[in-house]
């Protein structure tokens, strides 16, 4: 199985489990198809959705007059709340605070803008194609 089927998969049960209301699991499984697909878009294209977001912050700074941040500190806020779910590296019994609904949507939200810079359309999956539609409006 090809990785792309493999992360097309991921985003599918993700969407499912976000449709209801499962956002640990679909923030999991959405972050795992966002960096497949995000290596992939990278790799055909030349950049991915957190160069796009590496953008935004950068002319959000610029804006405010404030320093702009790097890449990697951008992606490490980004993905901090689906590390948490992952890891363990303390190896406590600790809270895991953070919007579990916004960040599994966001995470969908980016493996499926990873897709359309890799294969510049939508994937043929009827409830990707749902999710978009409802969430995004198109």
């Amino acid at each position: 199985m090809v990785k792309t089927d493999i992360a097309l998969i991921q985003l599918r049960k993700a969407i499912q489990l976000f449709n209801n209301n499962d956002f640990i699991c679909s923030l999991t499984l959405a972050g795992a198809a966002e960096e497949i697909l995000g290596k992939i878009a990278l790799k055909r294209k030349g950049h991915n959705i957190s160069d796009l977001d590496k953008s935004f912050w950068d002319g959000f700074a610029e804006l405010q007059n404030f320093e702009k941040v790097s890449k990697e500190k951008i992606m490490k806020v980004s993905n901090r709340l689906k590390n948490e779910l992952k890891h363990n590296n303390i190896g406590e019994n600790t809270w895991v605070e953070g919007d579990f609904c916004f960040s599994s949507q966001d995470k969908i939200d980016k493996a499926i803008n990873n897709y359309l810079i890799a294969y510049d359309k939508f994937p043929k999956d009827k409830i990707i194609n749902t999710y978009v539609n409802h969430n995004w409006g198109t």
